[in-house]
């Protein structure tokens, strides 16, 4: 008497085969979703890190280098000014910082000393969008050596200076996400307290 035949069946091996394709399906997904998740995280650590850096610049009075003639640097009081803005024509947002001069309550020169530019995330050269909510944070401002900061909401694209300065919102927030993705991290600034976060984490 012939022994009975041993193996799997086509059927067996299509469902072994669906199930491994399953797995795979899903640790793919799961991967690329932290993936994002960790790209988001650090876009958010980025823009942390350019606030404390421009708060320490203006604690420790780190103006320009080389500034106007006519700029009174012995008398004039420093305030450093980030923008987060968003351009229509890229998918993107920019981080800016400028470095103005007040004397006797006036602007002097009414125009940026310094301008630093695209001050993205290290991250990615492009891909991440700040603050496209109406209503966040546009601008935060530094004042030399106290540190005191101001914020105000603008879609303003000029920096409207005077608003900004005379500024009495005491919080907002700034949002990052990344391109074509809906998952957004807040950073939380009060101006009235002086500090500024990232929402849900312990700086």
């Amino acid at each position: 008497m012939k022994d009975k035949a041993t193996g799997f069946t086509l059927f067996e091996i299509i469902i072994v085969l669906a199930i491994i394709g399953a797995i795979l399906g899903i640790g793919i997904y799961t991967m690329s979703q932290m993936y994002k998740s960790t790209q988001l995280s650090e876009a958010a650590g980025d823009v942390l890190s350019i606030l404390k850096e421009t708060q320490n610049m203006a604690k420790n009075n780190t103006i320009p280098k080389v500034v106007p003639s006519g700029v009174d640097k012995a008398n004039s009081v420093f305030y450093f000014v980030l923008e987060f803005t968003n351009s229509a024509s890229a998918p993107y947002g920019n981080i800016n910082r400028y470095t103005y001069a007040r004397k006797n309550g006036v602007w002097s020169p009414t125009t940026a000393l310094d301008t630093k530019s695209n001050l993205k995330s290290r991250l990615i050269n492009s891909g991440v969008n700040y603050s496209k909510t109406s209503g966040e944070c546009k601008f935060v401002m530094f004042e030399a050596l106290s540190g005191d900061m101001k914020v105000y909401a603008s879609t303003s694209t000029i920096v409207p200076i005077d608003l900004i300065y005379n500024s009495t919102l005491n919080e907002c927030k700034i949002s990052v996400s990344l391109a074509n993705e809906t998952t957004v991290k807040y950073l939380y600034i009060n101006a009235g307290k002086g500090n500024f976060g990232i929402e849900g984490e312990t700086n």
